[in-house]
């Protein structure tokens, strides 16, 4: 078979398409290691590699500390792959690889009847993605142990397996109901946030059930129910953790008492979880902070974000209501289902984002699964618009007229996309070849020295017998996590510089180290570094930009006094 005649079927041409941005993808995070928060949720995995269970060692063993955000299968798969392949940055983005995999392989199933756009839908979708003009940064910030690509990938597959199952050649539409459902699922498990993809699953359910009337709604819903298994799985594993029903329900109310703390709405249109933050503001103020938010990170003006957001749903309504006369079979056939699904996903997960997130935790990795699929959305619409364009009977003017208005429409479009995302496309390859591991960029690859000679430098300290100590629950995560060893927490100790256990003996009869990270460094002051009876001496041995160990001395004269008094 000729070369050009292989690569014009739909097969390898989508088998293309996924692998491009997938190596470009695993070259750019080579080097790249967990951020402080992201390294809290591996250390779970690493916990449950260790066959310690759903705990995290740091200061002290605790089941589900409440610190860990991303859960599920995305903990047990990192585990596993910690298990086998052993601990190593490659190793810690593995399960954030697999699910950037498994969405572009749902980009190709949304993308199924064009193949040119299965293709490169895939690397638009995963590379063209804007974030404060750097085209990596959306995608480095959202793999460093956080479950955001894992979310947007069973969204995705999802919506694609349910829009499949009504099309009128779907021999098993319950299977691919079952399927979507179980993505739900599994989803759910990994952010509570991904609950988000349920209603809009029984939007698509409903559409689908009016539109083949063939599926029996009851069956439907049957098959709906293995979205179930998951979550009740999951939940039992948890429950064995807890090793009590009343441990996992305190876990649960605590859970659903920060989520109510954290939604940003409390008060007078409270921007964060206290409510006396931003009094006398009004949640419009919140949305348009949060706009331009969205917007800077974006690297695009406010109203130019609008237009983009705007673009693809206008398109939608456009063809929507075009087809108005044969809208069962633009449902079912020519992927209006699945449109519709993207649309109402991206906009309630933007309106959550903009108007519910709290201003401190309003991050760009937050909204990261809205953003792709709204890109999804964006090659979708313009693929069904130039269908319809294409397909317009010519007896028929009005239709015909329509059909040419919608495709100057999508010509626009295409036109504001192009010079949104080529750009960045662009600057992504170009930067993703100069982050290949020979040639791996100078920032990330030193920043991963720094951290394993930190690392070492623990490991060597805890077989001398000292003591290692971070200081709050978000001290030095990374630094454990690439060490062997599990440090304490220094906060819950630190009364004893100012009581008569000051001469303790984990503090005189052994070396004491606090574990002094770039992330404590910008949280922080060192504690009681201006007690004159004690002194916190900089490690010597260990000197780079991202850790520094100091050394607890205690005054030898304090405690030789203290020993004294009767």
């Amino acid at each position: 078979m000729r070369l050009p005649t292989l690569l014009s079927r739909p097969s390898v041409l989508a088998s293309v398409g996924v692998a491009i941005p997938l190596v470009i993808l695993t070259l750019a995070v080579w080097n790249s290691v967990p951020s402080f928060d992201g390294a809290l949720n591996l250390q779970v995995a690493q916990s449950i590699a260790d066959g310690d269970g759903f705990v995290r060692a740091y200061g002290g063993y605790r089941v589900g500390p409440e610190e860990i955000q991303t859960s599920g299968p995305f903990l047990l798969l990192q585990a596993l792959a910690i298990r086998v392949l052993g601990p190593g940055t490659v190793v810690f983005q593995m399960v954030n690889l697999l699910a950037l995999a498994v969405l572009a392989i749902g980009v190709c199933l949304v993308l199924r009847p064009w193949p040119l756009a299965q293709l490169i839908g895939p690397s638009l979708v995963l590379l063209a993605l804007p974030h404060g003009g750097n085209p990596m940064a959306a995608v480095t910030a959202a793999t460093g142990g956080y479950g955001e690509y894992c979310v947007a990938a069973l969204a995705v597959v999802a919506f694609a397996l349910l829009a499949s199952g009504f099309r009128k050649t779907a021999r098993r539409p319950y299977l691919y109901i079952a399927g979507a459902a179980l993505c739900a699922g599994i989803a759910a498990t990994v952010k509570v946030v991904a609950l988000l993809i349920v209603p809009v699953l029984a939007v698509g359910l409903v559409l689908g059930l009016v539109a083949r009337r063939s599926v029996k709604p009851l069956l439907a819903v049957s098959s709906a129910s293995v979205g179930l298994v998951p979550v009740i799985a999951f939940e039992l594993y948890r429950l064995s953790n807890f090793g009590s029903v009343s441990k996992l329900a305190d876990f649960w109310t605590s859970q659903a008492h920060a989520t109510a703390e954290q939604a940003g709405v409390a008060g007078d249109g409270a921007f964060s979880s206290d409510p006396t933050a931003f009094a006398g503001r009004t949640i419009f103020d919140k949305i348009t902070m949060h706009w331009t938010a969205l917007a800077e990170s974006a690297g695009m003006g406010s109203f130019t974000l609008l237009v983009v957001v705007l673009t693809p749903l206008g398109l939608l309504a456009s063809m929507a209501w075009l087809q108005r006369h044969n809208w069962r079979d633009w449902l079912t056939e020519r992927r209006g289902i699945v449109a519709i699904e993207l649309a109402v996903y991206c906009v309630g997960y933007i309106v959550w984002w903009v108007a519910i997130t709290p201003t401190e935790k309003a991050w760009f990795r937050r909204i990261v699964v809205a953003m792709v699929c709204l890109i999804l959305l964006y090659i979708l619409a313009v693929c069904m618009a130039l269908t319809v364009v294409r397909s317009a009977p010519r007896p028929f003017p009005r239709l015909r007229q329509g059909a040419l208005m919608l495709g100057m429409a999508t010509a626009c479009a295409t036109a504001l996309g192009a010079i949104v995302a080529l750009p960045d496309l662009t600057g992504t390859i170009v930067g993703s070849a100069r982050s290949a591991p020979w040639l791996a960029d100078a920032p990330n690859r030193e920043q991963e020295a720094g951290i394993r000679e930190a690392a070492k430098r623990a490991d060597a300290l805890a077989a001398e017998g000292a003591g290692l100590y971070g200081v709050g629950w978000w001290s030095a995560p990374v630094v454990e996590l690439y060490s062997n060893t599990h440090f304490e927490n220094f906060f819950p100790h630190s009364t004893w510089l100012w009581t008569d256990d000051r001469c303790s003996s984990d503090l005189t009869e052994r070396p004491a180290y606090i574990v002094w990270d770039q992330y404590a460094q910008s949280l922080t002051d060192l504690p009681y570094s201006t007690d004159p009876l004690v002194t916190f001496r900089r490690d010597a041995l260990l000197s780079n930009t991202y850790v520094e160990f100091y050394q607890i001395e205690v005054s030898p004269e304090d405690c030789a006094a203290r020993a004294q008094r009767p």
